[in-house]
């Protein structure tokens, strides 16, 4: 196996000083190595292990939930299970080792969000070029970009999830391997809500023998953009599910929907919201409008199918939002397919969306800006064991939105 040139280098400082070593990381970036996206992921991964979240944020309630199961044994925690009738319980039993060996749960943190992030880099490059390559400084930003950071930081099992089911995409849609399905079966198992996209697999993957236009699916869905909320609460209320996942249901369809109620809070609430997801907006304009796209590849095809299912749940902000997190990555991959394969793609048409991608990020760093400062600028980050080091617990959690 051949090593590339300077990896032994970066590797060594990064081990030493991972923060200090962002300038050579940036470097091994630009010169289109593909170590520098290791140790991106990694880096990454670090910041993950360091932030601090709001009180409000899932990762409270997960350090709250491990300081729980480490009062269980192995037979108290399977009656957990069975009790609170979840079928998602991977990152839950993961909890649950990590709490019985008492490891510190940053240590997950950081493994988990090390493996979503080269997973996605990962899968991306092997889908658009076949192969693990380096790739640009610019594409490197506009993949970073459709990450959700707070998904990514905070959110860490539905991210998890994804990336997972990503997996699954890969192998079962665009390898034709049934191994795909085991991923897939891990995501489910990971994130219930990821479920959801099962049928688009299904559908992408037999679209002939069904004698599907998924580009007339698409079209059709978004019809759904004009229904109000009533519709799809209607359609929710005759479907059946746990105690624990209607009352979540609840919660996203009822007057506690977080999306909905800040929404009606002002204006500024409004615009930091529509300003993250307009390139959603645009997506919709360009895949009706433009021509000179390929609509028969099976990357475009499983975008087409998976915005047909994402726009069913567009009356309900909360779904709706956490939803195109996943169509966010589907639509880099787009783009970034369509740029290497289509001649007749238009580099504006790239930069349009670099821009609106990197728009809704810059949002995201600004909205999460008390969460940052508290997790990095107020610490010493100097070495490896200073990072170490730094660990938090639920009395640091930020008592802000």
């Amino acid at each position: 196996m051949k090593v590339e040139k300077g990896s032994i280098e970066s590797t060594l400082l990064f081990v030493l000083a991972p923060f200090l070593s962002i300038p050579l990381l940036f470097y091994n970036l630009k010169r289109k190595r593909a170590f520098g996206l290791v140790l991106l992921s990694l880096l990454l991964g670090f910041i993950s292990y360091l932030y601090i979240p709001s009180f409000s944020n899932d990762k409270a309630r997960y350090i709250e939930r491990i300081t729980l199961l480490s009062n269980y044994d192995l037979g108290e925690y399977i009656s957990y299970l069975i009790k609170s009738k979840r079928p998602d319980f991977v990152f839950e039993s993961l909890l649950y080792i990590f709490a019985r060996l008492n490891w510190s749960i940053h240590y997950l943190f950081f493994t988990v969000t090390s493996f979503v992030v080269y997973s996605i880099f990962y899968l991306i490059r092997r889908i658009v070029w076949g192969e693990n390559i380096g790739i640009n400084i610019i594409y490197t930003i506009l993949i970073l970009s459709s990450f959700s950071l707070q998904g990514l930081f905070s959110g860490v099992r539905f991210i998890f999830g994804i990336s997972l089911f990503l997996w699954g995409i890969y192998f079962y849609v665009f390898q034709k391997k049934s191994s795909g399905w085991l991923f897939i079966l891990l995501a489910c198992l990971t994130h219930f809500s990821t479920i959801y996209f099962v049928p688009a697999l299904i559908i992408t993957r037999f679209k002939d023998l069904l004698n599907l236009n998924l580009y007339y699916l698409y079209l059709g869905s978004l019809f759904f953009l004009l229904l109000p909320p009533s519709f799809f609460i209607s359609i929710l209320g005759n479907v059946s599910v746990s105690e624990g996942y209607s009352s979540k249901i609840d919660t996203y369809t009822g007057e506690s929907d977080f999306i909905s109620n800040n929404l009606q809070r002002g204006f500024a609430n409004q615009l930091i919201y529509y300003t993250r997801i307009a390139w959603v907006y645009f997506a919709y304009l360009y895949l009706v409008f433009n021509k000179r796209y390929n609509k028969n590849s099976l990357v475009t095809q499983l975008l087409f199918i998976s915005l047909f299912f994402v726009n069913l749940t567009f009356a309900i902000p909360t779904i709706f939002s956490r939803y195109l997190n996943f169509v966010k990555i589907l639509f880099v991959l787009f783009l970034l397919f369509e740029t290497y394969t289509n001649p007749k793609f238009r580099k504006k048409e790239f930069w349009l969306f670099f821009c609106l991608f990197t728009l809704s990020f810059i949002i995201d760093i600004y909205l999460m800006r008390y969460n940052f400062q508290a997790s990095l600028l107020n610490r010493n980050l100097l070495t490896i064991i200073n990072v170490l080091s730094n660990q938090f617990t639920l009395k640091d959690v930020l008592h802000v939105q």
